[in-house]
């Protein structure tokens, strides 16, 4: 990799301190910057070559080393890498939440860094209930790892708690500031290597005159530089805060209209915001890449999705989860609904036909159903029996046993008849044309 290529593939430390990003930041949506889930993205300007992949919840994962990156050929390697600017970083809150999607194992885990490039995974032994009423956003930060990675870890001692995560940070994140700092000042009279190094595009935290923390667009850090400004908050100060830092508000969760294979989840929210819905059939239902989901990206106050192609008598588990247009997002604690029996689309099956106790002008046509249905008989006097002119005399009673009795018969008179029943569901079955003779008078 080129001097250049390492100098520029990552700000991952020194970013996030600059910036104050803290575990419960609220995500952006990564099409707000031209991204989209799964790139890979490093920052600008920086010793350390850290890279992230994002989500599509906003949130990014460091790969905290080269050995981990490799596990992910398919990604494309460093070739694939997004340089954007710290902001752009930042705008997405770094998760060390983990679990191991190639298995898939619904244990989730944090790292604990325990130093540069190396940590280890600590599981979280806690309900889904409890992790999202502490974090409702949790399952947005978790992250699927596959097996390599997931056996490269050694493993701690389990947690009960969603607080006693340990932080997810690098140790070295003073060390990348003074080395960034000192660079910087090195090369504040450099046209050519902030031309070089540092393209125009994002903005910056920086401590202004020593005392204001402001935040600058990019194509102005070396004239702020050669005035003595510094990269960074200035010391006890943070930048600006944001605007609306507020999630939305989710109530009234219901399933309604189910069917066999449908159903329709509405709720509503305080204020405008997207729709979208994680199910799946067993619990807890994590909201990854790999859980089945809807989604509209509309910003409404009522909300209404449909689930499709489900399996018919089935619980299903589901998550509701709505962003405002700052980004911010809110997930419900999981709920559950259960689809209808298929409906009923097989007719019944007619056995036993038999035309009993004949005499010169009645007669009694029994058979048998493999299900309660009602009873017809079709007669006349030629054949083929046609249900359009023939004579009939039916029942609606559902039986399984099945006994009509014909009157008003000629006598030594051949009749040609066939039997009908319908069951509740109105599946139809008829039999094949039989005979009888009823007997001289």
């Amino acid at each position: 990799m080129s001097k250049y290529a390492k100098f520029v593939l990552g700000l991952a430390v020194f970013s996030a301190m600059f910036l104050g990003i803290a575990g419960g930041s609220h995500a952006a949506k990564p099409s707000d910057y031209g991204l989209k889930e799964g790139d890979l993205v490093s920052a600008l300007f920086s010793d350390d070559p850290d890279v992230y992949i994002i989500n599509e919840q906003g949130y990014k994962r460091l790969f905290l080393n080269a050995e981990i990156f490799n596990f992910y050929g398919h990604l494309g390697g460093f070739f694939n890498v997004k340089l954007v600017s710290e902001e752009v970083l930042n705008a997405f809150p770094t998760s060390g939440l983990f679990r191991n999607c190639e298995d898939n194992d619904p244990r989730v885990y944090g790292v604990e860094i325990e130093g540069e490039d190396i940590g280890k995974l600590r599981w979280l032994n806690a309900s889904a209930t409890s992790t999202l009423s502490e974090d409702p956003a949790f399952f947005n930060k978790v992250f699927c790892v596959n097996k390599k990675e997931f056996n490269w870890y050694p493993k701690g001692i389990s947690l009960k708690f969603l607080k006693d995560l340990p932080k997810y940070e690098r140790k070295l994140a003073k060390k990348i500031e003074k080395a960034i700092k000192k660079e910087m000042k090195e090369h504040r009279d450099d046209d050519k290597y902030f031309k070089q190094n540092i393209k125009g595009v994002g903005k910056i935290v920086i401590c202004h005159k020593g005392s204001e923390t402001i935040t600058v667009g990019l194509p102005a850090l070396q004239a702020h530089i050669k005035h003595g400004d510094e990269i960074g908050k200035c010391n006890g100060q943070t930048p600006p805060p944001p605007g609306d830092t507020t999630a939305p508000v989710i109530s009234g969760i219901s399933a309604t209209s189910t069917t066999h294979n449908s159903t329709h989840i509405t709720w509503t929210t305080n204020e405008n915001s997207d729709s979208k819905v994680w199910y799946a059939t067993s619990t807890p239902v994590v909201a990854t890449s790999s859980t089945s989901a809807v989604s509209s990206p509309v910003l409404i106050k009522t909300h209404n999705l449909a689930l499709t192609g489900l399996s018919a008598s089935t619980t299903y588990y589901y998550l509701v989860q709505s962003s405002d247009a700052s980004g911010n997002i809110e997930t419900s604690t999981e709920q559950s609904f259960t689809t209808l029996a298929a409906p009923d689309t097989t007719a019944p099956v007619i056995s036993g036909v038999s035309a009993t106790s004949t005499a010169s002008t009645t007669a009694s046509i029994t058979w048998t159903t493999n299900e309660p249905a009602n009873s017809t008989v079709w007669y006349a006097t030629s054949t083929p029996v046609s249900m359009a002119t023939a004579s009939s005399t039916s029942s609606v009673s559902l039986t399984m046993s099945h006994n009509i009795s014909l009157s008003g018969l000629n006598a030594s008179t051949l009749y040609y008849y066939f039997v009908g029943s319908k069951d509740s569901a109105l599946n139809t079955a008829t039999s094949t044309e039989a005979s009888f003779t009823t007997l001289a008078p």
